[in-house]
């Protein structure tokens, strides 16, 4: 199996990274050899995933010119961000989020909930049922559901407050008037609106970046999550690995011994896309 090669640069790691990907030079089914410019270049695996370990810091640094995520550890969103997506940036880091999958890396455990039920589902419905206040990332939408939720029935301006809180519901797409009896669901759109609808498109091209290991996480949901959001699932072993995989007709007998041969060296897998039942190498 022909490994790739990427060599980066400790200060300009996150853009290195990005070049290499919208290039069109990496593959998912081939192994990754990654040396740090200046250091010995020989990868036994080390390299490797410190460079994707470091690619989570970058990727979710505040400070990052390539910042495409907001909010709090374990809750990050995608952020809406015009440039970056007319860029392909966010196909680009879903890219990276799976090569680190694949190549013994942490992946992405540090989603929202709803943003990774949204991913494996494209329901609205089932996003909404793991949605909580804890995943909103703008303050103004933080107070608007305050104001909701403390607007009591006996209250004689509730008319007055709900009246004032039309362009927040309006721009939620919640077109009914605020009552004691829809506030809850009102709050629950609103909530919809800034964690999902706000960003899908950024979402949606996230995905198309992710390719075969969100197909496997669509087909494995709950196995998958901790690729995703944080979990305490333990890493696989190398040998446990073997045995969820599958090989395709189509693959060369070299190319199946490489690709066993590389596991094995690998170790202990930490990818927690291994953990779903099982992987068929051939499609992509």
């Amino acid at each position: 199996m022909a490994r790739m090669r990427l060599t980066v640069s400790r200060t300009d790691l996150l853009a290195d990274a990005i070049a290499f990907f919208k290039s069109g030079q990496y593959h998912h089914d081939r192994p990754l050899n990654v040396r740090f410019e200046g250091e010995p270049a020989v990868d036994g695996g080390g390299p490797r995933r410190e460079f994707f370990s470091l690619l989570l810091q970058k990727m979710l640094s505040p400070t990052s010119q390539y910042r495409l995520f907001e909010g709090r550890p374990g809750r990050y969103l995608p952020m809406h961000n015009l440039d970056a997506l007319v860029g392909g940036l966010f196909k680009v880091y879903g890219q990276i989020i799976a090569a680190s999958a694949l190549q013994g890396g942490p992946g992405f455990p540090c989603l929202a909930p709803p943003i990774y039920s949204y991913l494996v589902t494209s329901s609205l419905e089932k996003a909404m049922d793991t949605i909580s206040p804890d995943d909103l990332s703008d303050p103004f939408v933080a107070e608007t559901l305050k104001t909701i939720s403390e607007l009591e029935d006996d209250n004689p301006e509730f008319h007055n407050v709900a009246s004032s809180l039309s362009e927040p519901l309006a721009i939620a797409g919640y077109t009914h008037r605020l009552t004691s009896t829809n506030k809850a669901d009102a709050m629950l759109k609103i909530m919809l609106h800034d964690v999902i609808l706000s960003r899908k498109a950024e979402i949606d091209q996230l995905a198309l970046g992710l390719g075969p290991v969100l197909e496997l996480a669509k087909a494995n949901p709950e196995s998958m999550c901790s690729l995703f959001t944080a979990t305490d699932l333990k890493p696989l072993t190398s040998e446990s690995f073997l045995e969820l995989c599958t090989f395709q007709d189509t693959v060369p007998a070299d190319l199946k011994t490489s690709f066993i041969q590389y596991v094995q060296e690998a170790g202990a897998v930490s990818c927690p896309a291994y953990h779903a039942g099982q992987l068929s190498f051939g499609d992509y």
